[in-house]
């Protein structure tokens, strides 16, 4: 059996490296201790269950590609949740925004100050916020509003830009 005719996911692991590696390098840690290298291994696991030697394609090309995509979709969905609450955070921290925990003490206040900022919001920018961290569409986020996906994504970044300065305001008044 050739090596990429393996389902074994420790027969991958130099491909797994391979493709952790751009992503530790911007989470800047090894790349065992990167989130994209953990996001890796576990949909290399999750394909096994999936893939079908019949197709033609060898299991490393399979879960290689598949692996890929998903590390660079978690790796823009934690990017996209830091430009968030971007002022201050770290920015290894990883704050559960649309969960609305913070998994860190010191992300707490901050995490309490961007509630306050949306509050103080127009509602649809708010609702604009909402549905883009719930990984909506701006097609869908402007059909339920009435507008284009030009001016929905507009919205959305005069709102993250309002929200970012709501909270440098907000942060200014208390000190």
């Amino acid at each position: 059996m050739r090596l990429g005719e393996s389902t074994d996911v420790l027969d991958h692991d130099g491909l797994i490296m391979k493709i952790a590696a751009p992503f530790a390098a911007v989470e800047r840690c090894s790349v065992r201790d990167s989130e994209a290298y953990s996001d890796i291994v576990t949909h290399f696991v999750k394909c096994k269950e999936t893939y079908d030697s019949g197709r033609g394609v060898l299991f490393s090309s399979y879960a290689g590609n598949m692996a890929r995509r998903v590390a660079y979709r978690n790796m823009q969905r934690r990017l996209f949740r830091r430009s968030i609450v971007g002022f201050g955070v770290d920015e290894r921290d990883y704050v559960a925004f649309d969960a609305g925990e913070a998994e860190d003490v010191d992300n707490a206040d901050l995490m309490e100050e961007v509630r306050i900022a949306m509050e103080q919001l127009d509602p649809r920018m708010r609702d604009v916020i909402e549905r883009r961290l719930r990984r909506e569409k701006f097609v869908d986020i402007g059909a339920v509003h009435g507008f284009s996906k030009a001016y929905a994504e507009r919205t959305y970044n005069r709102a993250v830009q309002l929200l970012r300065d709501l909270v440098l305001t907000n942060r200014a008044l208390v000190d």
